[in-house]
């Protein structure tokens, strides 16, 4: 074996079973600071993230991410260096993305953006500073969100018409999720003289109803269930999700309402230590819910899924082999329109901080014919080495990829790299020291790359 190096070109890519779910940090796998996602879509073959993140002025940024990509800052609308701006939706197909920025003025506005058209200033409603803004229509027409006024209320924007406020009263609201086609939008709202918060639904051609009212007769009981928001909708608006009270269990729990057969269904807390827990969104098919729950054993929120299948599960749990390190996930926040991808933030171990991370259950984000007959270079080099190990990979397309270094019995000892990597040269040096950065003692390690349908590894000496 020479000193230089080992060169190994694998033909194809060797399959092996992929993992039923994949978990992936955004955020450190592109270097920034802190991030978060807050939407996701798949739509024609494309996978889109949204969120923001702080690219290292300090400030965040709205961004956009695709596997092709990476994460892109989107900017601001102010020549500022201390102007912030933030993303908060991307529509079911892809194409548009709503969220906050700062302006020269110094004040917030909504903004949309498209790739054809750039950042565009929606602005606000009438004097009142928008303080946040939830969701857009697939053909960008129409936006939702919520303005203060003094307090927050319900506002849409539309396409030739401007802002307009949902409700006719001034009842504290907010606009959480919309149809696809713009022509309904949910939320909550709270009636005056500190009366209970409930969830509402309103559409273009009847206007605002309070659901609980709706559907009244699937509530029953004693004491009754009720509805205290509605935070998503399916695309076709036929499921709506939020947080309620079951009254058949008398706690707060995520909801899931079917309007068409029409039926509720209470979906339960994951773990005995929740006590409370609110969905965030939901898939077209009303067959994957995401959300949070709170634990009264962690000051910090607890991701969750829900499928048929599964019931409620808490994310952390379902994925304590790769949070291993002390890392958390606090929120899960949207569910691409398939139910493949879900997206939120948490708290991220090895760079402690905020961080941004994707779920794709299925494992793997390409499909399976995709990847036949390519090749994948792989370099480790020098070979046996002392001080530093160089490894370079040639990738043939972006993938998610764990970089690992085990000892003779298997055990692993240092993770190089795990995250995702786009197509082209990555390099990559270790120094032959563990996880905790100690000097590890000489002898043979094991070199492996994880990841959907391939498996690589190469024995490697360190000298003493």
């Amino acid at each position: 074996m020479r000193r230089a190096g080992l060169i190994l070109a694998i033909i194809g890519w060797m399959l092996v079973p992929a993992a039923a779910q994949q978990l992936i940090w955004l955020g450190p796998l592109e270097g920034v600071a802190s991030s978060k996602a807050t939407d996701v879509t798949w739509h024609d073959g494309q996978l889109v993230v949204v969120g923001s993140a702080d690219f290292g002025s300090g400030w965040p940024h709205a961004f956009r991410w695709t596997p092709q990509t990476g994460m892109i800052d989107l900017g601001t609308l102010s020549s500022s260096p201390f102007a912030s701006s933030s993303a908060a939706a991307i529509d079911p197909t892809g194409t548009w993305i709503t969220g906050v920025t700062d302006v020269e003025s110094g004040a917030a506005h909504v903004f949309l953006w498209s790739a054809a058209t750039g950042m565009t200033d929606l602005g606000a409603v009438g004097d009142t500073a928008l303080t946040s803004v939830s969701a857009v229509s697939s053909d960008g027409m129409r936006v939702a969100g919520a303005a203060e006024s003094p307090h927050p209320r319900a506002v849409a924007w539309t396409q030739g018409s401007g802002w307009a406020f949902l409700f006719d009263t001034d009842w504290a609201s907010h606009a959480h999720a919309m149809t696809a086609d713009g022509q309904t939008i949910v939320g909550s709202f709270s009636y005056p003289d500190n009366g209970p918060n409930s969830a509402f639904r309103w559409t273009a051609a009847g206007g605002v109803e309070d659901l609980n009212q709706t559907y009244a007769a699937l509530l029953g009981g004693l004491p009754p269930s009720f509805l205290d928001g509605a935070r998503g909708i399916s695309p076709d608006g036929r499921y709506i999700v939020g947080g309620g009270f079951n009254g058949q269990t008398l706690r707060p729990e995520p909801y899931l309402l079917d309007t068409q057969t029409p039926f509720v269904r209470f979906l339960g807390l994951p773990g005995n230590a929740i006590y409370a827990a609110e969905a965030r969104d939901v898939s077209a098919d009303g067959q994957v819910v995401v959300g949070t729950a709170l634990a009264s054993t962690m000051p910090v929120g607890r991701a969750f899924w829900w499928t048929p299948d599964t019931g409620i599960e808490d994310l952390n749990a379902v994925f304590a082999d790769a949070l291993s390190d002390g890392s958390w996930l606090s929120e899960a926040l949207a569910v691409s329109p398939d139910g493949r991808y879900i997206v939120g933030y948490g708290s991220h171990a090895a760079t402690n901080s905020t961080q941004a991370w994707l779920i794709d259950r299925l494992g793997t984000t390409t499909e399976a014919g995709e990847a036949a007959g390519m090749t994948i270079g792989w370099q480790c080099y020098p070979n046996p080495f002392r001080e530093v190990l160089w490894v370079q990979l040639d990738l043939p397309q972006a993938m998610p990829l764990r970089l690992a270094v085990a000892a003779a019995d298997g055990r692993e000892v240092a993770v190089v790299h795990d995250g995702w990597l786009h197509a082209g040269r990555h390099q990559w040096s270790w120094t032959g020291r563990d996880a905790a950065g100690r000097r590890l003692p000489e002898g043979v390690y094991i070199l492996t790359a994880r990841g959907p349908r391939v498996s690589l590894s190469q024995k490697v000496v360190l000298l003493p």
